[in-house]
């Protein structure tokens, strides 16, 4: 005897927007940067890795020195720690994004795939006059269709 298929609970648009957005209030932060600021903030948040090795080694070992800069030593180490974990919640946002655009490009490729081959079904159909309906379609569909033409 084959066994069943197993039932998944998909998950609907409006429910993964809800998910969505009840995780983006809780997330420390979270506020998206303008233009603006990405320009004046970028160069600083990609300073050489070594060399922000090496000034972190200079923070932590130097707590009194480190007083100037930063009021807590530990907090530095903090951001850091922050840093590296939450660079690994934005990887898995980004394989996420990507899995769904892949699943709606494979939606658009399926659409496109039904409509090219309801055009060239249609174009035969036009022949017959029992069809005759489908001419004002396919004499749109005609003028609309880049697929397979230059143009110029």
């Amino acid at each position: 005897m084959a066994e069943s298929p197993e039932v998944v609970d998909w998950i609907t648009p409006e429910e993964l927007i809800d998910e969505l957005r009840r995780l983006r209030a809780r997330i420390p932060q979270f506020e998206p940067v303008t233009s603006d600021e990405h320009r004046r903030m970028v160069r600083v948040a990609h300073l050489d890795p070594e060399f922000v090795k090496v000034g972190m080694g200079a923070i932590n070992a130097n707590p009194d020195a480190a007083a100037v800069v930063i009021d807590d030593r530990e907090h530095a180490a903090g951001i850091q720690n922050a840093l590296l974990r939450w660079t690994l919640a934005q990887r898995e946002f980004e394989a996420m994004t990507a899995g769904v655009a892949g699943a709606n490009l494979r939606r658009r490729h399926r659409i496109g795939q039904l409509v090219l081959i309801a055009y060239a079904a249609f174009r035969t159909m036009i022949r017959q006059p029992e069809w005759n309906h489908l001419i004002p379609w396919v004499e749109r569909m005609r003028e609309t269709n880049g697929f397979g033409h230059r143009r110029g």
